[in-house]
């Protein structure tokens, strides 16, 4: 096996960690305000730290949120950073696309993390081309968090934080699919057929 082959191979086994906040969670009238990045191999180990970028929102826009994102960043301060940001959505989106060139493949790489589905329907949304970047499919931990629950109901799950800031949600997710994989995902003596 040439290395090359090796090499592209397991490119093609990485995760792309993604976390976004919102000014709200619908879709058609609120918009992205902060994205971060995380690749990681297949054994969940961290390849690369991505950007991790507040992205402006004019005044109309954050009049315009919903109740708790507007609670939860005037006291976690990301208001104050998506105030004063420079970036747009088109500059977070292309800084975002080049990061992953340097560490996945076009179409290969799943985006996972928690509730990953609601952060793609903004990035498929507002950055196409980053949606278009990844693979299809999404790795979602808080569907294997909920089906964890109701199998193993005395499985004591990791606390998390709850900073609210995507880095800090990012590193909580690996860390809870980590916790599941070594406690639940456990390799069986059995056969399987």
């Amino acid at each position: 096996m040439s290395t090359l082959y090796h090499v592209c191979d397991k490119i093609e086994q990485r995760i792309i960690w993604i976390d976004c906040e919102m000014t709200g969670l619908n879709v058609e009238k609120q918009t992205l305000c902060e994205i971060a990045v995380i690749v990681t191999d297949s054994e969940l180990n961290t390849i690369a730290t991505g950007p991790d970028i507040v992205i402006h929102q004019p005044k109309e826009v954050l009049d315009k949120m919903e109740d708790w994102p507007r609670k939860t960043f005037l006291e976690n301060g990301l208001m104050d950073k998506i105030i004063s940001s420079k970036y747009s959505m088109t500059e977070a989106e292309n800084e975002v696309v080049e990061f992953l060139k340097l560490h996945a493949l076009p179409g290969k790489s799943p985006i996972a993390g928690n509730s990953i589905y609601m952060d793609r329907l903004f990035i498929k949304k507002y950055m196409p081309k980053l949606d278009e970047f990844a693979h299809y499919r999404c790795i979602d931990v808080s569907t294997i968090k909920g089906l964890v629950q109701r199998w193993y109901p005395d499985f004591k799950h990791p606390r998390k934080a709850c900073t609210h800031r995507a880095f800090d949600d990012i590193m909580e997710s690996i860390a809870e699919l980590k916790n599941y994989r070594e406690s639940i995902f456990v390799k069986s003596n059995t056969p399987s057929f």
